[in-house]
C-alpha cells in the first residue's frame, strides 16, 4: 500500500486551491530540479514532486486520491 502524503510532498494542506498548488509545484520546481540543485538525491526528489503535482493538480485523479 502506498502511503505518499502528495500534499505533504508539495508542502500545502488537503484544502489547497489550485492556484496554491501551482505555486508550491513552481517553488519546488526551481529550488529541487536536478539541473539547479546541488542535493544528491535531488532527481529523486523531483519525481516524487512531479508525481505528487500530476495528482493533485488533476480534479478527477486528486477527487479520487481523496477517496483513498
Amino acid at each position: 500500500m502506498n502511503t505518499t502524503d502528495f500534499y505533504e510532498i508539495l508542502g500545502v494542506r488537503p484544502d489547497a486551491t489550485p492556484e496554491d498548488i501551482k505555486n508550491a509545484y513552481h517553488q519546488l520546481a526551481h529550488t529541487c530540479h536536478p539541473d539547479v540543485s546541488t542535493l544528491p538525491d535531488a532527481e529523486e526528489r523531483m519525481t516524487k514532486i512531479n508525481e505528487a503535482y500530476a495528482v493533485v493538480s488533476d480534479p478527477e485523479k486528486r477527487r479520487i486520491y481523496g477517496a483513498f
